[in-house]
């Protein structure tokens, strides 16, 4: 049975010891003040790259969104947004692994595990 990820964790949030720079789509570039900062951010920026590379994206197909929207007409306290990772995993019978079981506990039938504890 497949378990699902869900990523609110700081760990994958970049640290760079560097000024941000405004661009193109409202994405940030990063200037190094020391050339060796600027390959360490190059170097872990591609460490990230990596291993979301590896994991697999599920689909949001029309069976995930009736899911969804069932969920949404049942008038759960949860967000939209979890709303939609609750009907991919109860799509996929699998098994969601979150930091937020305060809200994904109120999915009837989901079930849901904190590996950080």
């Amino acid at each position: 049975m497949p378990a699902f990820h869900s990523f609110q964790s700081a760990q994958f949030k970049p640290q760079l010891s560097a000024s941000k720079n405004k661009c193109a789509g409202g994405l940030q570039s990063f200037r190094a003040r020391h050339p060796h900062r600027e390959v360490e951010a190059y170097s872990r920026f591609a460490n990230l790259l990596k291993f979301f590379s590896e994991i697999p994206v599920l689909d949001y197909t029309d069976a995930v969104a009736a899911r969804f929207e069932d969920l949404k007409v049942s008038r759960l306290r949860v967000g939209s947004m979890d709303l939609k990772i609750a009907a991919i995993a109860l799509s996929q019978e699998g098994l969601l692994l979150s930091a937020n079981l305060k809200d994904f506990q109120k999915v009837p039938n989901l079930r849901v595990e904190d590996w950080t504890q």
